[in-house]
Order: structure tokens, then C-alpha cells, then sequence
């Protein structure tokens, strides 16, 4: 198992770094409207708390929110619809320029939005279950998008038309990652696809 852990995590790491280089070879970035990350290691005054963030707390979530919900149970489908509404919370009303952002109105309208939708997932988990048996391709796709756009609040400029209009190009580091973790958490589990998820992470931030 370690074996195969430590195979599928180079693997997604040659295709990242690939991905990564042919995007700054080609500058995609620059296809865009002044469209880079806001913040990166350098933006942190403590760099252990952001390593945290970045290697275990974002992926963890990343995988509950995204990954979880690929299979079908109550709880699983709940974890992929509050996903998808916490992407349109980012993409629609997140500033990542205000500290205080999430305060205590904003997480108590969050537990109780969240206690509503699992309100729901268990009245309708009849009808949930028939959509997840007929289109699980179709979930998958929805997972990969979300996930990849969640991202999307992160850069500059984000509502610029140009950068709007380009972002499937601009995100494709995402989208391919959304599929090699989507093939991972379906095929080997949800826990081989997070602790890949981790070490690639780590990877990455300190490549």
C-alpha cells in the first residue's frame, strides 16, 4: 500500500509539475486580465500555521466537500451539496482581502444553512439516490467543476470578463487535479485519495 501510495502520488506530481510548467511556458496566466494568486508563503507571518492550512486542513476539506460525495450514502450526498453552495459563497460574496470575513453572523447563518440542507438530503434521499444511480457521470463532472472553481475566488481580478471567460484554461491545473482525485477516491477510497492529496500538497509548497 505504501508502495502504491508513494507510485500514484509521483505520478500526479510529474502530471502537476507538467501542467505547472507548460502554464508559465505558454503564460496562461497572462492570457488573463492581471490574474495571479492574491496570497502565497511570503504573505504569512506564520509560516507553520499556513502550512497547516495548505498541506492538511484545505486538502481534508477539499476531499469532504468534493471527493466524499462521488459515492452515494446520506451523509456523502450532503457533504457534495454543501460544496457546491460553499463554492458559490466564494465565487459570489468572499473577500479575501478582509480579515474578518467569516464571523460570527456569517458561520451562524452557516450552521444553520448547513442544518437546513441535511434537512433536506434526508427528506429527499429516496430521489437522491435514483440521480446518483442514473447520472453518476454526470457527478462526477459537477464534482470536478466545483472543485476546480472553488479556486477561482483566490486570484486577482476575478471579475474581470476576460478572466471569467478564460478561466477553464486558467484553472486547468484544477480540473486535472479534480479528475486524478475524482479516479483515486473512486477507485482505491476516499482515504488513499486524501493522504495523496496531502503529500502532494506538500510537494508543492515546499518544491
Amino acid at each position: 500500500m505504501i508502495l502504491f501510495f508513494l507510485k500514484i502520488t509521483f505520478i500526479i506530481f510529474i502530471i502537476f509539475y507538467t501542467l505547472h510548467f507548460i502554464a508559465n511556458f505558454t503564460n496562461f496566466n497572462e492570457l488573463g486580465d492581471n490574474f495571479e494568486r492574491k496570497k502565497n508563503i511570503n504573505s504569512y507571518e506564520n509560516i507553520y500555521l499556513y502550512s497547516f492550512i495548505t498541506i492538511i486542513f484545505t486538502p481534508f476539506l477539499e476531499e469532504l466537500f468534493f471527493r466524499k460525495g462521488l459515492v452515494y450514502s446520506v451523509i456523502n450526498s450532503f457533504f457534495l451539496l454543501f460544496g457546491i453552495l460553499y463554492t458559490f459563497f466564494l465565487l459570489f460574496f468572499y473577500n479575501i482581502n478582509e480579515k474578518n470575513f467569516i464571523n460570527n453572523q456569517t458561520f451562524l447563518t452557516g450552521v444553520i444553512i448547513s442544518a437546513f440542507l441535511f434537512l433536506l438530503v434526508y427528506i429527499f434521499k429516496t430521489e437522491i439516490k435514483k440521480i446518483y444511480l442514473s447520472f453518476p457521470k454526470q457527478i462526477i463532472i459537477i464534482s470536478i467543476f466545483f472543485f476546480a472553481y472553488s479556486h477561482y475566488p483566490m486570484y486577482s481580478n476575478n471579475h474581470n470578463i476576460t478572466n471569467i471567460l478564460l478561466s477553464p484554461i486558467l484553472l486547468i491545473e484544477y480540473i486535472i487535479g479534480g479528475i486524478i482525485f475524482s479516479y483515486i477516491r473512486l477507485k482505491y477510497g476516499f482515504l488513499l485519495g486524501l493522504f495523496t492529496h496531502f503529500f502532494l500538497n506538500f510537494i508543492l509548497l515546499y518544491l
